[in-house]
């Protein structure tokens, strides 16, 4: 069958260019000693994980738990679940999910940590935490103020280890120099409050696909976790990080009328 030939609406992606968008990122990431952990947000298909994983990736990110079950079926055997998980129906299935693979979980509140681990009871120990501080979104993550180095001291007591921090750049939407160079401030702010806290920020998480490849000029990150980049949008061209040519993903559908100029 032919592209032409499908019904309308059609979503469907190029091949080659989702290829050529994943090997680009995964060169990007071994070039400067960066761990790659794509959010699989975007494509949500064990199959793209895998492929993901095949590239280099040292594990993927996930939204919620129900998708880090379907993921950790496919072989993904580090998984970090980006988003805060709360609740007594959650939490079984988190511990159950602990025991099949490496799992991190992002907390950005004493109370979330606290309830955590109590929720799990002693499962809790085969998971760890990262702790998400804002960097200028306003939206998940602890202020970098006098007050985190204190906070995340208290996170760390509450029994579930501390591997390092995440943050998620969403509110820079181009490649503007400045901002990078804001965002590196922030992140050694944070990183030099975790350290005052006795804790050691062995990971420091972060990335999008708009600063994906002006993370190497963020000192002190370890790993990034960009998810549009496998098929790219609008968006994304629009920020300047990619062209028109690196759309992967496409929507053909059909005018039914041009009965206005």
């Amino acid at each position: 069958m032919r592209i032409d030939e499908l019904d309308t609406p059609a979503l469907w992606a190029d091949l080659g260019v989702m290829e050529r968008n994943l090997s680009r990122m995964a060169e990007y990431c071994r070039s400067h000693g960066l761990g790659l952990r794509p959010h699989i947000k975007t494509h949500k298909t064990p199959e793209l994980a895998r492929r993901q994983l095949e590239l280099g990736a040292l594990g993927i990110t996930c939204a919620k738990v129900t998708e880090a079950e379907v993921m950790s079926g496919c072989g993904c055997e580090e998984i970090l679940l980006a988003y805060p998980v709360w609740g007594e129906h959650k939490w079984p299935r988190l511990a159950a999910l602990a025991g099949q693979v490496k799992l991190t979980v992002a907390t950005d509140s004493l109370e979330h940590a606290r309830a955590l681990a109590a929720g799990l009871g002693p499962p809790a120990g085969r998971l760890s935490l990262l702790v998400e501080v804002d960097v200028g979104l306003g939206r998940c993550g602890l202020p970098i103020d006098g007050r985190l180095a204190e906070t995340v001291a208290l996170i760390a007591q509450t029994g579930i280890p501390v591997r390092g921090l995440m943050f998620y750049p969403g509110q820079i939407r181009s490649t503007d120099s400045r901002a990078i160079a804001a965002l590196g401030e922030r992140i050694a702010a944070a990183a030099d409050s975790f350290l005052r806290a006795g804790v050691e920020p062995g990971v420091v998480s972060g990335g999008s696909t708009p600063t994906a490849f002006c993370s190497h000029l963020q000192q002190g990150l370890t790993e990034i976790r960009p998810g549009t980049y496998i098929f790219n949008d609008c968006n994304t061209v629009h920020t300047g990080a990619v062209g028109w040519e690196d759309c992967a993903l496409k929507v053909r559908c059909r005018v039914v009328s041009t009965s206005q100029p």
